[in-house]
This record gives structure tokens, sequence and C-alpha cells, in this order.
């Protein structure tokens, strides 16, 4: 059952990071209609991206989340990737832990082929990296979040893959993501919003009971967002 967003936010105000000089916050007073504050404002930052290295030989894009991108050695892991664009998720939020933004700069189109592209030109190149710097990441108590462009009606929607914690390995090899974009694929062929609106996010979660990834939340072009789950 889909579930309309709830609660607002009013008096956003800039003040002074206590913890990190020279840093901001962004905060405001926050109301929700039902429920308890914490489960409905989830994962709630104002973030931005800033490019650490640009190249034209890049086949995958990976963000560092704050204060990580400062880190020098695992600057130098992720760097040693020539094919490797990387920058900066200058991300402040709820979470308790930082994610880092994974994706492969090649985006498929909603075909009878898709999943053909997907295996063949995505799926290695994101399980290869995912293997060489899975433990740096979780070492620093770091997960990634995988991000994949989908053609769709003349225009990208960005897929927001989330994973479970501390089981990464499994709930992002490419066998198991390719099932959740799947359902992506199916949600955005029926889905009659979709078809005459057009959709610019869509998240999904893995689910440890099914063992598969859920439909989480789906962000309309003209600014409706739907939960699913």
């Amino acid at each position: 059952m889909r579930r309309p967003v709830s609660g607002y936010i009013e008096n956003p105000r800039l003040v002074p990071d206590a913890d990190h000089p020279g840093e901001w916050r962004l905060i405001g007073d926050v109301y929700v209609d039902e429920g308890v504050l914490e489960d409905v404002l989830g994962g709630f930052s104002i973030s931005g991206m800033e490019i650490i290295r640009r190249t034209e030989e890049a086949t995958a894009l990976l963000y560092l989340p704050f204060p990580h991108y400062n880190d020098e050695d695992l600057l130098m892991q992720v760097l040693a990737d020539a094919a490797l664009g990387v920058g900066k998720w200058i991300k402040k939020g709820a979470e308790p832990l930082g994610w880092v933004l994974l994706g492969s700069v090649v985006a498929f189109a909603i075909t009878p082929i898709w999943d053909d592209v997907y295996k063949r030109k995505i799926a290695p190149r994101i399980d290869g990296l995912i293997a060489r710097l899975l433990p740096a990441l979780q070492k620093r108590g770091l997960a990634p979040e995988l991000v994949q462009i989908v053609l769709f009606k003349d225009a990208e929607v960005e897929v927001r893959i989330i994973p479970v914690r501390g089981k990464e390995e499994i709930c992002l090899h490419s066998s198991v993501v390719e099932q959740g974009l799947r359902k992506v694929v199916d949600f955005l062929r029926i889905d009659a919003s979709a078809q005459a609106i057009g959709v610019k996010r869509i998240v999904i979660f893995f689910d440890e009971v099914p063992g598969a990834y859920k439909l989480h939340r789906i962000e309309y072009v003209d600014g409706r967002t739907e939960h699913l789950a």
C-alpha cells in the first residue's frame, strides 16, 4: 500500500557546527502528521557533490562522505583505480554512519535487452570495485550505496540501491541487484503515473525476510513522493 509523504519543516536556519569548526549545520523545526519522528525523518539530509578527480577514462564513479574524503589512506586506495571518477559527498544527515555512493557511468534503457546490457557492461565493473574496496570501507564504518541510471521516456531515472549494513557483499552482488532492478523496470512499465508524469528517482532496499530488494520510495517528476514499503 502506498503512503503519502507526511510532515513538513519550518524555520530553516544555519548554525555553526561545534564539532567541526568552519562547518555549518542546516537545522529546522520538523513536524510530522503521524508516527514517530525518527521513523518518518529517516535519512533526511542536505548534500552536495564536489569532484576530486574527473577522468575521461572513468567507467564508474565513487563519492566519499564527510569527513572520509579527508582520509589520505582511503583516498590512496580509491585513486589507485585510474578508471574511477572520485568525488566528495558533502553530506550531513540523520544517519549515525556514513554511506559511500558508488555507480557505473553506463546507463541502460528500458528495452527487451536491458538485462544483457547490465550483465555485460555494468555488473562486472561494480562487482570488482566492491570486492576491492569493501574491506577498507567497512573498516571505517562506511557502507556502499549503489546508484544506477535508467533511461525512461527520454529522461534519466536515478535508482538508489540500499543494502543491509554488514551484508553488502551479498546484497550488492550483481545477481541480487539485477533482480531488484527488474522490479524497477517492471514498475516503470506498468505504473500509470510513471507513464504520464515521469519519475525522477526510485529507492529500493534489501529486505532480509524474503532475501530480495523491495521498492521503497518513488519520486515523480511533479514533486510527488510515494512510499511503497
